[in-house]
């Protein structure tokens, strides 16, 4: 089989196969008969029409059933890189990892959050409706249709001092794939950011596993949030399908509200994650590009912003700048990993 035939449709591969193995099996016949199959075809010998026909359905059969367990044990090794070998280690050791930002050396962090002055008053009204539809990638994607305006609910600057105040907790560092010093949880988080990519078996169990270390994270540090809302993507109107599930999972483990699409990007902005330090967006970018959608009431709330990894933490503070100036209580910043190294 082709490299291509592995995303093929599932019900298409099996009538190539068993087209294959029908022409095959005329072949054969053909051979072995001196031609005589041909007659009988023509003659429409229901025996021999059956025959051939049963024997196609099973081989077929058993050629797929071979194919397919072949594809899932190539893609498990692939793709479940990890998973046994973290559990062997120290179950303690992830949770041990999380960081409390209060508690981090902010003198250290004071080139990496690159904070600016910036003029708050170009966003005091805006034009914004949303819907949900799906792209190739199964994605959600959001597209503003209508016009809306709002207010900030506390000051702006408070909101920025509260959103610095938010304590942000992750699971363990992340060395980017080109330092090519990745370990296998840096592993795990790049075949989070590909999910689309992988077998839905793999999606399931990649899924699973971090939605089930981050309930753990939020029961043990008591946090009693009330909503969970995935960080949208850089680029414009794209929440990753990742974000979406594993925020979905969350949110029905611990029977609060899934947040999906009240924080949203309404202007695509270059990656941290594959920019240089000086071209990295800046906490301005990040604030400007970034939105709260109008029909959402965030007064009073006790907020969970997920994202997959914390770079500078200009996407996070951003984030959780938005949602303090929509009148949220309390914010809390989880991510899967912390970058380790920044340049």
């Amino acid at each position: 089989m082709s490299q291509s035939s592995k995303n093929q449709n599932p019900i298409i591969l099996f009538i190539k196969i068993y087209v294959s193995i029908l022409i095959l099996l005329f072949i054969v016949s053909f051979i072995s008969t001196g031609g005589q199959i041909i007659n009988l075809l023509i003659k429409n010998d229901i025996h021999t029409i059956q025959g051939l026909a049963i024997s196609t359905l099973i081989l077929t059969i058993l050629v797929f059933t071979i194919f397919v367990i072949i594809q899932t044990q190539k893609s498990k090794k692939r793709n479940d890189i990890g998973f046994k070998s973290i559990n062997q280690k120290n179950k303690e050791e992830l949770i041990l990892e999380l960081e409390d930002y209060n508690q981090t050396n902010h003198s250290e962090l004071s080139d990496v959050l690159d904070l600016e002055r910036w003029s708050l008053a170009e966003d005091s009204f805006y034009d914004l409706g949303f819907n949900y539809y799906s792209n190739s990638n199964d994605t959600k994607v959001l597209s503003y249709q209508s016009d809306a305006a709002t207010h900030y609910k506390i000051d702006p600057i408070e909101a920025q001092n509260r959103a610095f105040s938010a304590p942000h907790y992750y699971l363990g560092d992340y060395i980017p794939k080109w330092t090519n010093a990745q370990d296998e949880f840096s592993q795990l988080i790049l075949l989070f950011k590909n999910l689309t990519q992988l077998p839905y078996v793999t999606q399931k169990d990649l899924i699973e596993y971090f939605v089930n270390k981050l309930v753990s994270v939020i029961k043990e540090k008591e946090i009693n949030a009330n909503v969970i809302i995935p960080i949208p993507s850089s680029r414009a109107y794209v929440i990753g399908k990742g974000h979406i599930e594993l925020c979905r999972q969350v949110a029905r483990l611990l029977g609060i509200e899934d947040g999906t699409g009240i924080l949203n990007r309404i202007k695509t902005i270059q990656k941290s994650s594959i920019s240089p330090s000086k071209s990295r967006p800046s906490y301005n970018e990040h604030y400007d590009s970034i939105k709260v959608a109008p029909w959402t009431n965030l007064e009073g709330k006790r907020v969970v912003l997920f994202d997959d990894v914390y770079t500078t933490g200009n996407t996070a503070r951003a984030a959780a700048h938005k949602i303090f100036e929509a009148g949220a209580e309390r914010v809390w910043i989880i991510t899967l990993g912390k970058t380790k190294v920044i340049f």
